[in-house]
């Protein structure tokens, strides 16, 4: 059973918190693997887009890795299957990149696409689809569930 499984089925059986942490450094990623494989549970690795990122957006601050390399360095390290690898805040203008650049919308939304669809061909398991930023200001409620569908239906395809 994959490990989204077993935490689909942790969830339905019994009332529990599921444990997600943040791959701060290669010690820590080793550590969550260790941890879940002795316990035979699922243990999520929770990124964020600033710190585990695509090398064509360029990357993210922890480790140096992309999300290609971060995603290969949890699988040598867990070969159980144990760690679900998960996005945190997935969308536009969550990435350094785009505020530095000072993108535009669909130039932000365009790269927000590409990094979800990076993190699918990676492995990534869990979604954290996050349209709540703007480069100058939140946007309106409106502008949030349009940008929201557009990111799931990247996602879902």
């Amino acid at each position: 059973m994959s490990a989204l499984k077993k935490l689909k089925a942790l969830s339905q059986n019994r009332r529990c918190t599921h444990l997600g942490i943040g791959p701060m450094s290669e010690t820590t990623v080793v550590a969550v693997a260790e941890l879940a494989s002795n316990l035979r549970l699922p243990i999520m690795l929770v990124a964020s887009r600033r710190q585990i990122e695509c090398e064509d957006l360029g990357g993210g601050y922890v480790n140096g890795w992309t999300t290609r390399t971060f995603a290969e360095f949890v699988r040598k390290h867990d070969p159980a299957g144990y760690v679900i690898l998960c996005r945190d805040h997935g969308g536009p203008w969550q990435g350094y990149h785009e505020v530095q650049k000072k993108m535009n919308w669909s130039d932000a939304m365009a790269s927000a696409k590409h990094s979800f669809e990076e993190d699918i061909k990676a492995g990534f398991q869990i979604l954290h689809i996050d349209p709540s930023v703007g480069l100058e200001k939140a946007p309106t409620s409106q502008e949030t569930v349009a940008w929201l569908k557009q990111l799931f239906q990247v996602c879902q395809a």
